[in-house]
């Protein structure tokens, strides 16, 4: 696996480089301050059959982490907790690459390294739902 830099091309559209890290702060701050508690569950897999799906307790692991919470965010969903905090990441990211601040990156792997890595990333979606469906924590 390889990563380049390069200081002179933008990352993204200008357009979307501005408005995506807007959009990804909107969304944590709806996590924030957004009365999810309230609502009844929408997940219609979970509804129809009592399996919880991939994206069960996202929502809430978003809201415990826009409340610092978190190992409660952890606990409802890894995979929540996990995608919140890449979005964190990636809003940095944009912000500072939009400033100048930070180069462009660019991952280049192998036919090999990205079977491997396409693999890993099925075992843990199965183990997250695995977890799910076992602890009991997105009912």
């Amino acid at each position: 696996m390889r990563i380049e830099t390069s200081w002179g091309t933008p990352l993204l559209d200008p357009l979307l480089r501005r408005t995506l890290p807007a959009i990804i702060l909107a969304g944590i701050l709806a996590a924030r301050f957004f009365p999810f508690e309230a609502m009844p569950p929408l997940c219609p897999l979970r509804r129809i059959t009592g399996i919880p799906c991939l994206g069960c307790g996202g929502t809430r692991s978003w809201v415990e982490m826009a409340h610092l919470h978190i190992i409660d965010a952890f606990v409802q969903s890894p995979l929540g907790a996990v995608c919140f905090l890449t979005a964190l990441a990636m809003t940095g990211y944009l912000m500072g690459r939009s400033m100048g601040w930070l180069p462009a990156l660019r991952i280049q792997s192998s036919k090999r390294e990205g079977v491997w890595l396409r693999a890993a990333l099925i075992a843990l979606l199965a183990l997250h739902w695995l977890y799910l469906i076992i602890s009991g924590v997105a009912t």
